[in-house]
């Protein structure tokens, strides 16, 4: 009989606290406070199964539109749907349900969650340093102020299942000279008129909470923001997209960037 061998991994936990470093899935982080909670940011990736095994995650595949009806040749699943496929029936379990039971079972696997939670809490504890746009988000999450924590949680399942790996846009310089110009305290206005660089609308937001946070004024007031509402993803900020401006610009980050600072 082939052995039943497979790996967990965190990578998709990785890429979150990378996310939310960046203002972007703090939520979903901070939803992380029990062990249990970890799997839903698991993979489970095959090492070597038996072909009753693997005939049964091709048949899910297959009922999930995931796969073609050629024989798949990543048989990677998320933590929860193999925990689903192989969690042993209450009477006469298959030996591959067996083993997988045993493992779950095992403190091998409690000790996995345990340090991934750890992870997770250490994240959510410091991603508010130095960071007023963070900061902000947080403070909304631990105030239950934040517009995801009115969701039903199915809802709010469904609203995180899209999130896409954040990637920027422009060079370096550019992401660099606009933080500088933001920083300019006679800069009364930003508009942003290109669909959705995320760098872009998180230095915007960031600049905006910022002094929000050193003015006492609203959001809106402390630094006006006008930006069209990217395709994919934003800054979970209530702030980053107000009510736009015509008055004349009398910066602009780049001629072929539509980045629009105006002064006081």
């Amino acid at each position: 009989m082939a052995p039943f061998c497979v790996r967990l991994d965190a990578t998709p936990l990785t890429e979150l606290l990378d996310d939310a470093m960046a203002a972007h899935r703090i939520y979903e982080l901070m939803q992380i406070e029990r062990p249990g909670d970890v799997w839903r940011h698991v993979r489970v990736l095959p090492v070597e199964l038996p072909n009753r095994a693997r005939g049964r995650i091709h048949d899910f595949l297959k009922q999930s539109d995931m796969a073609s009806s050629d024989p798949p040749s990543d048989l990677t699943l998320s933590y929860n749907d193999f925990d689903a496929l192989f969690t042993p029936p209450q009477w006469d379990p298959d030996p591959d349900q067996e083993t997988w039971a045993g493992f779950t079972g095992s403190g091998a696997h409690e000790a996995f969650a345990k340090q991934l939670l750890a992870m997770a809490k250490h994240a959510a504890s410091g991603i508010t340093w130095n960071d007023p746009l963070i900061e902000h988000v947080a403070q909304l999450i631990r105030e239950n102020r934040h517009a995801f924590g009115l969701m039903d949680r199915s809802k709010f399942e469904r609203t995180i299942a899209g999130h896409e790996a954040y990637e920027q846009e422009h060079s370096a310089d550019f992401y660099k000279r606009l933080k500088e110009l933001l920083w300019d305290r006679d800069i009364a206005s930003v508009a942003y008129r290109a669909d959705g660089d995320y760098a872009v609308l998180r230095a915007m937001a960031t600049e905006q909470r910022r002094r929000a946070a050193i003015t006492g004024h609203v959001a809106g007031h402390a630094l006006h923001l006008s930006a069209r509402r990217p395709a994919h993803r934003r800054p979970e900020s209530d702030a980053h997209e107000r009510s736009r401006s015509d008055r004349p610009a009398s910066s602009l980050v780049g001629s072929v960037h539509p980045v629009v600072l105006r002064r006081r």
